[in-house]
This record gives C-alpha cells, structure tokens and sequence, in this order.
C-alpha cells in the first residue's frame, strides 16, 4: 500500500452527472504526483474529496496508513493550495502565513502531543504548561514567527511580509498561498492549478522553484493541472483523468511516448498528434493501409481480427518523415519559429491534415508535392470506435 492509496472511489453529483468512476491510485511519500485531464475531467473533486471539502459515495482514502475517509477536513493534516489562492485580504502576508498557526490553536495540540510523547504531563490553565515550564502566550507567538519567517525566506518573500494581498503581484502572492501550505507541516500537499493565473514567463520560472522546493523538503504533493507542459516537465509520475476515470499512470515521458488509449495520445503533445483514418492492408494482415498507402509493421504483427474495423494511425508530429515512398500529399502551410519548422501536409486521397515538426532546415514550400510516412519504431494504432490501442512498435 502507497503513502497515500485511494480505493475505488466513486462521486456522483445529482443523479446523473459521475464526477468519480471507480478511481484507485497509489502515491509514494516524497511524490510529486500530477494530475492532468482537461476541464470537468474529476481532477478538481479528487483532491477535493482527498481534503475531506467533498464527500464520496463510496471508496476509501487512506493516508499513513490511516483510514480518513469520513474524518472532517481539520482531522486530515492535509494542506491545499487553491487556484484563486485563497488570501484573506483584509490580512497582512505575515498573518495570512500565520492563520493556519492560529487557527484552533492547531499550535498549542502539536506542542501538548510532543509533550506527551516526551513522557512529561501537560496541564491546562493559563496557556499550557510542559512539565514545570510554563508556556505563555508570547512563547506561542514566538514559536509562530520563528515558523513564518522561516517559511518566508524560503520562499524568498520576508520583504513583503507586512503588506496585505492586494499590494503584492500575483507571482508573490502565489508564493504566499504556498507557504501558507507548506507551514501546516501535513502529510500531503493537495494544488489546485496554482500557476494558472501566472503570465507565461513567471509560469515557467515558478515550476522550477516549487519542484526544486519539492525535492528539498521531500514532501508529498498532488498537483491538479490541464497544462500537459507542467505535467510532464514537474511530475516524477502523473495520472491522465478523463469522464472520472484514471484513464492511464505512469512517468511522464512514458505516458507521452506509450498512450494506452486515443484520448491519451491526443491529450498530450503540442502540436497534438496527427490521426489519420487507415484499415488492416487488403494485401497483409502485418501491414495497415492509410492515404493510399500500404504501411508494413515492424516485427510484422498479425491484425488480422481487426479486419474490416476502422482503425486510426497516430503519429507524433515529430515522427512523421517525407521519404521516397508514403502516402502522397501537398505541403499547405510552412512556418518557422527560431529553430523549429512546422510543415502542414494535406493527404491526397483522403484530405486529412499531418503535420510535421522538425529542426532541419528543409528545402520544401508550399504547394509542393510529398510522401508522408511515421518512423517505423515511433507507430501507434488505436481502434476508431473505443480508442483502444491495437498496436505499438514502442511496447513490441
């Protein structure tokens, strides 16, 4: 069983619409696990109902071995980092970082339970008292500054600590959000797109710092995205979501390379993978026939039960090559940006689009005429209908 394991949880709102079908994951301590699936996908109700701020309908979550299940939110000792950051306004950064401190005197349980485990016999009265040491109200307070300034120079933020949420950046108040997080001490971290309101720049720049951030507390975190580029840049696994169903988990750069099904494939990739009618060949079972063109199969696989169904060819776009023989096509857009060449290429029996990315610097314009082919090793074939995979060079 993992750090945090999630049992066949399932979440139905009203009576028809099923946030949650059956969902079970596994998470390691130390993870940074990522959650990707376009809006409505469940990714959101899943960490939700991690936190205990949604309710399943059936299922288990299960956290240090602890079954938390039913437990209300505060009993959990798990942190959430919301998309619209969720700052009190009205609050300086220094008392936002300091709020969850505060809050039911989750400061004074911690301090009672260590005194405990210490075998010394607390007492209640005017604060607490750990054996014959009193601790008064200004020792908590510096117990909570001590922690909040800690918190804040790691996250490079101690110059901004008297200042309220509507006088700081978006890039600082994220920050805030998170070291508001990371100062609860949890077991796991649940994000909710935290970067989703950043500008493109401070995007790129704030993955880094939380997964350096990350690496260096060696904390468990649940990152819920739609942005592919942060699930697999930012992920040491991720788990793609789609119509409440955990539809594929593994590293990212298996994910993208392996897709277990056509929405996979599709999710991932920019620009996304080209898809292109074909069928088993007329002429052998070991080949596939897309654009007029018979493909034969590395390993020459035997499709023949898959005759006669409509069948789907995936190709990433930096695996399509123009060779001496493929299916025939007309280059109808060519564009460059720095380095990379982006080559649209229209199928002459079929119409469809395939486009090409590549670093070559090609002698090709358009209206010319090419033949497109996938690299034998990099070839995907899905099922048109139930978008499962048929066949894969790369799991050969």
């Amino acid at each position: 069983m993992g750090y945090i394991s999630l049992q066949n949880l399932s979440k139905t709102y009203g009576n028809k619409f099923k946030a949650l079908d059956n969902v079970s994951l596994e998470v390691e301590q130390g993870e940074f696990f990522v959650l990707l699936g376009p809006s409505g996908s469940g990714k959101t109700t899943l960490i939700r109902c991690i936190a205990g701020l949604e309710t399943v309908d059936s299922g288990k979550i299960i956290v240090k071995n602890r079954l938390i299940t039913d437990y209300p939110p505060g009993e959990r000792n798990v942190a959430m980092v919301f998309q619209n950051y969720a700052l009190y306004p009205f609050l300086t950064v220094y008392d936002n970082l300091a709020f969850p401190l505060k809050a039911r005197g989750r400061l004074r349980k911690r301090l009672w339970s260590e005194a405990l485990g210490q075998g010394k016999a607390p007492t209640t009265g005017i604060g607490y008292q750990l054996g014959i040491n009193p601790i008064k109200p200004t020792e908590v307070k510096e117990n909570i500054r001590e922690r909040v300034n800690r918190v804040a120079e790691m996250l490079q933020i101690t110059d901004i600590l008297d200042r309220k949420p509507g006088q700081i950046s978006g890039g600082q108040r994220q920050r805030v959000a998170l070291g508001r997080a990371l100062i609860r001490e949890a077991d796991v971290y649940l994000m909710d797109e935290p970067l989703s309101n950043l500008d493109a720049k401070l995007r790129s720049s704030t993955r880094i710092e939380l997964k350096n951030l990350q690496k260096k507390l060696g904390i468990t975190i649940i990152y819920v995205t739609h942005d592919q580029i942060e699930a697999l840049t930012m992920g040491d696994r991720m788990g793609v979501i789609n119509k409440g169903q955990l539809v594929q988990v593994g590293k990212p750069l298996d994910v993208y390379n392996m897709p277990d099904n056509l929405f996979v494939a599709g999710f991932l990739g920019d620009p996304p993978i080209n898809q292109v009618d074909c069928s088993v060949s007329e002429r052998s079972s070991t080949a596939i026939s897309f654009g007029g063109y018979d493909l034969e199969l590395p390993g020459k696989p035997d499709l023949s039960s898959h005759s006669g169904k409509p069948l789907k060819l995936a190709i990433r776009p930096e695996d399509v090559e123009f060779a001496d023989s493929g299916a025939k096509g007309t280059v109808t857009f060519v564009r460059s940006i720095g380095r990379i060449n982006y080559i649209s290429v229209v199928l002459s029996e079929t119409e469809e689009m395939v486009t090409k990315v590549t670093t070559e610097q090609l002698a090709i314009s358009e209206g010319d005429s090419v033949l497109v082919t996938p690299k034998a090793s990099s070839a995907d074939v899905f099922e048109r209908d139930n978008e499962t995979l048929v066949w894969s060079a790369k799991k050969q």
